[in-house]
């Protein structure tokens, strides 16, 4: 059961009424123990199946070949209700059923031996069907082979019951009509569909048909001198798998300038929507958008107009202010702007710009525009990781939002510029925006491809793949063929049904009203998932991913007495797994909020967040499922359900149903429903059979007797909390740490602890020893061990010397720090009252010097220094220094003025060294104070044993 689901949505849906009744007066016929009618008696002994395959092929301008080879058991004419009888001696007729031939003498009639329609590709929304005829002379074989064995040409071919019961439960003896003056002129697709639909609801779907492509046949000749034939039809929806995207802008309609200057390289020829994209991306504002469509590809704009029913194409424009870690092969103008437009407007300028038309100029089938139903499993907060992929909005049932991306122009908090369609908005996959260069990257490489690979299909599956990932995975996308609409839609696998949308829509395939010939169930687990849970029958704990969590439920009360434990990996207690779903979620909103503060798209940031990204939203979308659904999914072994009915037609791939209580184990009722993935009809022995392949979804709910403790594993406040604050938790079992990694000139400062874990009591021995200082720290670094688990500083400057000082203001060879240090006395290190460190978070990333000022500010370091009277570098004027940290009870910058008035007084007073010069020129030019002279003059105010005391403090009052 998913959140989000919508009686709306194209899968998922139940059963139609009509074969539910039909199904309903079948139970209510069978069940009937006495007062049998003779026409009941009929119908349940006596009904045959049959099958009809008319050909759409004009012999020498005319229909009458087609007319008079109309194929059932035997070959009709058109309008006859009876076979062709009776024997012509003296030639060929088309009103005989044998007649005298050339090549053999008395044959018989052509017709069809056997028939069957099967589902095609995965899902099964593709139909195929294979039929096989008999020709009993080359002249019939001569004529068979215009009309049906012609790939490419489309025929009709329908099938039904020989007597049948209505929905009133009336038993109707005649069969079902079939589609009238089938060989008139100008009879289109939409017309015969037409028909079909109507026919289908007239005889209470016992009667089914498929308007289709002739895919391909083959033929062998008998040793009796006939033919064995046979015949694969396909639906019209087949045909995306041979439509190819390349097509240029010139084969589209456009008139284009195929001229290439002596100054430019040759280059792959473009695609109609590739330079309308391109014309888009290229234009620096929104006002003159329509007007370079206009002008540039006119042909494909008005189309697009026409399709999408729209006076526009909105564009969602955001400039960056700066790109990073971009490849070399990468436009520098491109890179540093985002343009996204709706998946449903690009549908539409693929069904203008690629897809097949016939000769009245309709579409033999195109992409549905209808954004409600087009749905996907969706919630408040999720989010496509990758804005140079695609991006969701966030403005209709999901404005009030945490995690959003603030795209389009003025920082659009609401998103009142970001626009959607239909009733859904947010939760319709035709609202969700792609970039514009993903979708060029996408079709180039496609367009580069060998010419099988080439095609309009691999083009959309390929995009929503990409989109599929950055939304974190948990959506299935594909396409789905409504072959009745020809209209292919794309839909969300994931979005399924729950017990109540199905409440009608039941099959009961055991007992006296079952309808059902045959059943199989079987087990689907992969050879993987199959261990895992084998494992997880006694272990008290997994490092399993969550998608076969629910499962391992399956074995909960359980113990096998004789092997009472497994060993796994690991152990992950719920606090270490609480706090990892937090840290992630804080990392991805940091990432978020940064690019919303900045403007600046980092590859290397959005790479490093995909696995945080997919493990918040699949934890996410439980959690919503939780909540709108309290109890939540069950712990149950998916399987294959495969039935076979008395044949019916109706049936639906993407439809849902429940089974009737009494066949699946009792943990099962009411909890699970199927999704039919394929169906195939069989004409065989004069039966007509209808077989259903289907697959488990989650419909019910399991009791609150058996929630699991990771259902309530973190509250809706903690996770917003993460969310909007970013502070990474830690794990409780793994302590702060202090890291020596103080260096002086690239050489350890303390080789005996370099590199490893330090005390507090050590790092406060490297401090002035002034109780200010001391407590000030204890008190900082005792709150880190107590609140900052998992963290980690590593320690690279503390005390600081003159001469130090010196070197690093002054010393243009100097390159690491800028010239912004402070003068020697003036700086926090020179009295050990200051310490550089790096911090490490729980994640593993390490926040440097400069450039994580964002990530300093949430780890909220600086806060609880600023509570012990530490000050934070992060916001030094000009300066930005956030590994400084360093004791705010003292003005430095003053003590370095009266510490330059000390160099000053002794070197002019001091009888000694009154050859001191108060002031030199420094190593890059400029004057400066003679600190090195006064240093090595005056070592009782400049040895390090009286800086990092308190008596310097005293000395320089």
């Amino acid at each position: 059961m998913a959140i989000g689901y919508n009686a709306s949505s194209i899968i998922g849906g139940p059963l139609d009424p009509d074969v539910l009744k039909q199904l309903e007066k079948r139970e209510q016929l069978y069940t009937t123990r006495t007062g049998r009618s003779n026409t009941q008696l009929l119908y349940l002994n006596s009904k045959t199946g049959w099958v009809k395959l008319s050909s759409s092929v004009n012999s020498d301008g005319s229909a009458t070949l087609a007319k008079n080879n109309i194929l059932f058991g035997g070959s009709f004419k058109e309008n006859a209700t009876i076979p062709k009888s009776g024997i012509n001696f003296n030639g060929v007729s088309s009103n005989t059923a044998y007649n005298k031939y050339e090549s053999m003498g008395v044959r018989p009639m052509p017709g069809i031996t056997n028939f069957s329609i099967d589902s095609k590709n995965r899902f099964g929304t593709l139909r195929e069907a294979t039929v096989d005829f008999q020709a009993w002379s080359v002249e019939q074989l001569t004529d068979l082979e215009q009309l049906y064995l012609r790939p490419g040409f489309t025929v009709l071919l329908e099938w039904g019951h020989s007597m049948y019961l209505t929905n009133s439960g009336r038993v109707e003896t005649m069969p079902p009509s079939t589609v009238e003056n089938y060989f008139t002129d100008g009879k289109s697709k939409e017309k015969v569909i037409e028909e079909i639909k109507k026919y289908k609801k007239e005889s209470n779907q016992n009667y089914d048909a498929v308007f289709g492509y002739v895919k391909n046949f083959l033929w062998s000749y008998r040793t009796d001198g006939g033919y064995d034939c046979k015949l694969t039809i396909i639906s019209a929806g087949e045909l995306i798998e041979s439509v190819q995207v390349a097509l240029s802008p010139a084969q589209s309609g456009e008139k284009v300038n195929e001229k290439i200057g002596v100054d430019k390289q040759p280059q792959i020829l473009k695609t109609a929507i590739t330079n309308f994209l391109e014309v888009i991306q290229s234009t620096p504002n929104e006002e003159q958008i329509i007007g370079n469509l206009e002008e540039k590809a006119p042909v494909l704009y008005e189309r697009y107009k026409k399709e999408a029913r729209l006076t526009s194409f909105y564009v969602l424009r955001t400039d960056l202010s700066g790109v990073e870690n971009i490849s070399e092969d990468s436009d520098s103008k491109q890179s540093k702007k985002l343009r996204h437009i709706r998946i449903g407007d690009l549908l539409a300028l693929i069904n203008v710009a690629f897809l097949l038309e016939d000769q009245q100029g309709n579409k033999l089938f195109k992409f549905s525009l209808e954004e409600d139903k087009s749905l996907f499993l969706t919630f408040s907060e999720h989010i496509a990781l990758d804005p140079k992929i695609a991006f969701l909005p966030k403005k209709n049932q999901f404005k009030n939002s945490i995690l959003k991306y603030k795209l389009g122009p003025k920082d659009d908090e609401e998103q009142q510029y970001v626009y959607t369609r239909g009733e859904r908005g947010d939760t319709s996959i035709l609202n969700i925006y792609l970039e514009i260069s993903y979708v060029l990257r996408i079709l180039d490489t496609v367009n580069n491809q060998s010419a099988s690979q080439r095609t309009v299909l691999n083009f959309v599956e390929t995009l929503i793949s990409g989109l599929s990932s950055t939304l974190g995975e948990i959506n299935q996308f594909g396409l789905h063929y409504e072959e009745e609409e020809f209209l292919y839609y794309l839909v969300d696998r994931r979005l399924t049904p729950n017990k109540n949308n199905l409440a009608n829509s039941l099959l009961n395939i055991t007992g006296l009203k079952s309808t059902v010939t045959n059943i199989s169930l079987s087990s689907k687990l992969s050879p993987n998932i199959a261990s895992m849970i084998a494992i997880s029958a006694q272990a008290s704990s997994t490092d399993v991913g969550q998608d076969v969590e629910n499962m391992f439920r399956w074995n909960q009360g359980l113990e096998d007495r004789i092997v009472k434990e497994r060993n796994v990996i690991s152990k992950e207690t719920l606090e270490i797994k609480k706090n990892r779903v937090l840290n992630s979620a804080t990392q991805l909103s940091r990432g978020i909020q940064e690019f919303n503060r900045s403007k600046n798209y980092n590859v290397d940031t959005i790479d490093g967040l995909k696995n945080v990204h997919k493990e918040v939203m699949q934890y996410l979308v439980r959690e919503e499922t939780n909540r709108t659904a309290p109890a939540g999914p069950a712990g149950i072994i998916p399987f294959d359900l495969d039935i076979t009915l008395d044949g019916i037609g109706g049936v639906k791939i993407g439809q849902a149903f429940t089974l009737n209580e009494g066949i699946l184990p009792e943990k099962y009722n009411g909890v699970v429903g199927f999704l039919i993935t394929g169906i195939s009809h069989v004409v065989q022995n004069n039966k007509w059979n209808t077989d259903i392949k289907a697959q488990t979804i989650i419909v019910g709910k399991r009791s609150e007797g058996v929630l699991s403790d990771e259902d309530s594993l973190l509250s809706s406040g903690a996770l917003e909390s993460a969310i909007s604050e970013n502070r990474e938790v830690g794990n409780p079992d793994i302590p702060f740490k202090i890291i020596d990694q103080e260096t002086v000139k690239d050489q350890p400062a303390f080789p005996e602890t370099f590199g490893r874990e330090i005390s507090l009591e050590t790092l406060l021995g490297r401090l002035n020893s002034d109780s200010r200082i001391q407590e000030a720290f204890r008190g900082f670094f005792d709150h880190l061990f107590r609140e900052y688990q998992q963290y980690k500083v590593e320690i690279n400057a503390t005390f600081r010397s003159l001469e130090r000082s010196f070197e690093l203001k002054y010393d243009d060879d100097e390159t690491y720090y800028s010239t912004g240090n402070a003068e020697p006395g003036s700086s926090a290190h020179n009295y050990a009252a200051a310490l550089d460190m790096n911090l490490v978070l729980p994640s593993g990333t390490r926040l440097r010097k400069r450039g994580d000022l964002y990530l300093w500010e949430v780890s909220q370091i600086a806060e609880v220094a600023s509570q012990y009277g530490i000050r934070w570098g992060g916001y030094f004027n000009g300066n930005e220094d956030a590994v400084h940290f360093d004791y705010s009870g003292i003005n430095y910058k003053q003590l370095g003025e009266v510490f330059q008035q000390e160099v000053f007084f002794q070197s002019k007073e001091n009888k000694t060294t009154s050859d001191l010069d108060y002031s030199i020129i420094a190593p890059d030019g400029r004057p400066a104070v003679n600190w090195p002279g006064y240093i090595k003059a005056f070592s009782n105010t400049a040895s390090p044993a009286i800086l990092k005391s308190e008596k310097i403090f005293n000395i320089l009052k």
